[in-house]
């Protein structure tokens, strides 16, 4: 099919009419009928109501997805080198066939009815018992019929090149588990593939405890998988083996808090995140810490464990684009970045060459296949997780994975070990290195003795059968907002929340300063980002600094404005923390330009005299006893900030911890 205009073709979709091509040699012009699916689906994605007559605009997102959806072929695919029979090769393409005819039947479904059509992905713990089975069940079908293992080979050969070291892993892996969800709903319909949130394992006393590794859920982790719904799976080179808590660390809250500090894409993704930000790096942690199968790129997908795990990435990924439209001005769509070779934007995506690796990047798949329902939180205020399997850890305010019978704990085991290395598992995720709670570095510990807590939190749920357990859980929990950007940013309302508590007065006040240098022999500034940047004819440019907390959970948003017709400018502004009276207050800032780029953060070095700064991530710990630095109201930091530059003579702000270099040529994070 030869590709149509856009113009033309917008037209064609919204009013039905049909468009002309041109046949080679006598230019004569022929009149050829739009496919219906590719009207039909348009139609669709482009009005809410299912009515035709009342339709929104056209979005290129809609106006791609229809077109690569019909345009796909299986002659495309190159299955070279690539071990799959005739059957599985029809089995996928009707997958993704499936979308278009998915989308016909949705437009005969009535508004009311609307929420039905969107898969809502919990957290695997939130699941109701009959869910959570169903779901196992989905599995062990596909794993019967050879489906399981088809989806498993599509995460080997040229994918650990294309789908991984680079910005195509949030991507290819977003479209690949959608298209797992798609073969998981033909057999049981009303499913959505949980997530699985290793935030709250790493929580834990001994993240190896969680009840993840029980009969009821995942099964065992101590070797080959004996036991639950996945016990005597068989997979390359053998059973399905684990050996949970070998090495490396699971995704932990601070580093959630990390990537979300961020603004651009090429800020997390490999190999232009710096330091500390790597997402992709982090992302191999748990792989190498569940081990076994999990640890090889070639081998991971045959474990299930997979499959809800990086489906916690794309929560993580969804959050960082929620972030970009609402706070940093920029088009999470329009934000691949810029990168040459296996990776570049346009490539066609292997094993699914009908999308691009950009397309990955598309709203479309929020806005009109899944949403995420947040993760469990707690507070004070309310104590509850929402589930038998969860609990609230009052003293942090934070939902943790209730624990395994003390008798189950089973890691760090020769015969584990011993399993693990009896398969090949080829070329492993790059990963952090090993925490202390590790099998790998628990060694030097073994003298330590477990702490009361960590009984109390394994209580009596063990391997007992879940089933006759009773507690509500809520299926109507907030769901993620769908990204949603806008070429000048919303105003942002601070709610004064910490741990799911508002209350301004627990919160204190902190200066925080932007510098600003123009590039030399620019009249005024210029940004290579034209698309996204804010541009304001009097030269203003708006800085957006938050703060996040890392010892607690709340936010602040503020603004500072700085003039790009200056050569040098800089702007003083104040930033919400939580009170460091009670527990000294650990927080991350991050400040980004009107153009969605990241300025250099600049710490404080403590003791120096001139006082002097270097380049930071941006955290601050902040003491009960410092009370230079912060004041209780927005007017009594703004009052301490003003008499400390009158103490200093002006030369240097005594209150002054943390600066951000927002310069043209500065170094950007």
């Amino acid at each position: 099919m030869t590709p149509v205009p856009k113009m033309l073709s917008l037209l064609t979709l919204i009013l039905g009419l049909t468009w002309s091509v041109l046949p080679g040699g006598n230019c004569q012009i022929i009149d050829a009928d739009m496919p219906v699916e590719i009207i039909e689906c348009v139609q669709l994605l482009s009005n809410t109501t299912g009515d035709v007559s009342k339709r929104n605009d056209i979005h290129d997102d809609v106006y791609n997805q229809c077109l690569r959806q019909f345009v796909w072929k299986d002659q495309h695919v190159d299955w070279s080198n690539f071990n799959i029979t005739a059957a599985d090769k029809e089995f996928i393409n009707s997958l993704i066939g499936s979308l278009v005819s998915r989308s016909r039947q949705k437009r005969r479904v009535h508004l009311n009815d609307s929420p039905r059509r969107l898969r809502i992905r919990r957290e695997y713990r939130t699941l109701p018992d009959k869910d959570r089975f169903a779901f196992h069940r989905a599995l062990n079908t596909m794993k019967k019929t050879g489906q399981y293992d088809v989806f498993a080979k599509l995460h080997t050969g040229s994918v650990v090149l294309t789908a991984h070291t680079g910005p195509a892993l949030f991507a290819w892996h977003r479209i690949y588990i959608f298209l797992f969800e798609e073969a998981m709903c033909r057999i049981i319909p009303w499913l959505s593939l949980p997530y699985w949130d290793t935030t709250l394992d790493d929580n834990m006393y001994d993240p190896a405890d969680s009840i993840i590794w029980t009969k009821n859920f995942l099964g065992n982790g101590d070797g080959h998988v004996r036991v639950g719904s996945f016990a005597r799976w068989m997979s390359p080179g053998g059973p399905l083996t684990r050996n949970i808590g070998g090495r490396s660390r699971l995704i932990s809250r601070d580093v959630v808090r990390r990537v979300l500090s961020r603004c651009r894409t090429r800020d997390i993704s490999y190999p232009t995140a710096k330091k500390g930000y790597d997402f992709e790096k982090y992302h191999g942690g748990p792989h190498l810490w569940v081990g076994g199968h999990m640890s090889g790129m070639n081998t991971a997908a045959f474990d299930p464990a997979f499959f809800l795990y990086h489906a916690f990435i794309d929560y993580i990924f969804e959050l960082f684009r929620i972030r970009q439209s609402t706070f940093c001005g920029v088009d999470p769509a329009m934000d691949y970045p810029p990168t040459k070779g296996l990776h570049a934007a346009k490539r066609p995506m292997d094993r699914f060459p009908q999308y691009r690796n950009k397309d990955g990047y598309s709203n479309y798949w929020t806005k009109f296949m899944y949403r995420y329902e947040h993760s469990p939180t707690c507070s004070m205020w309310q104590p509850f997780c929402g589930s038998p399997y969860l609990r609230c850890d009052m003293s942090r305010q934070i939902c943790v994975s209730m624990g395994r019978k003390k008798s189950a704990h089973m890691v760090c085991t020769r015969r584990a070990r011993a399993e693990e290395l009896s398969i090949y598992y080829g070329i492993i995720f790059r990963a952090p290195p090993s925490e202390p709670r590790t099998c790998a570095l628990r060694s030097a510990f073994t003298s330590r003795k477990r702490r009361a807590v960590n009984q109390n939190m394994a209580s009596s749920l063990g391997d007992q059968d879940f089933t006759k357990l009773s507690m509500p859980v809520p299926l109507s929990k907030k769901l993620l907002p769908i990204p949603d950007y806008h070429e000048t940013s919303a105003t942002l309302k601070n709610n004064f929340e910490i741990n799911g508590h508002a209350d301004v007065t627990k919160w204190v006040f902190i200066p925080v300063n932007v510098t600003y240098k123009r590039n030399q022999g620019s009249q005024v500034s210029t940004f290579r980002n034209k698309k996204t940047c804010v541009k304001d004819p009097a030269g203003a440019m708006k800085v957006g600094i938050q703060s996040s907390g890392l010892n607690y959970d709340g936010d602040y948003f503020g603004y500072a404005l700085i003039d790009r017709h200056l050569p040098v400018d800089s702007s003083t502004t104040f930033i919400g923390i939580k009170s460091p009276e009670v527990q000294y207050t650990e927080v991350i800032l991050s400040a980004v330009h009107s153009c969605g780029t990241m300025c250099q953060a600049y710490c404080l070095i403590p003791e120096s005299e001139p006082a002097a700064f270097k380049p930071c991530f941006g955290v601050l710990k902040i003491s009960n006893y410092d009370l230079n630095v912060y004041g209780r109201t927005y007017e009594e930091a703004v009052s301490r900030f003003m008499l400390g530059g009158v103490a200093s003579g002006g030369m240097q702000n005594k209150t002054l911890r943390m600066f951000f270099d927002c310069s043209d040529s500065g170094n950007s994070q």
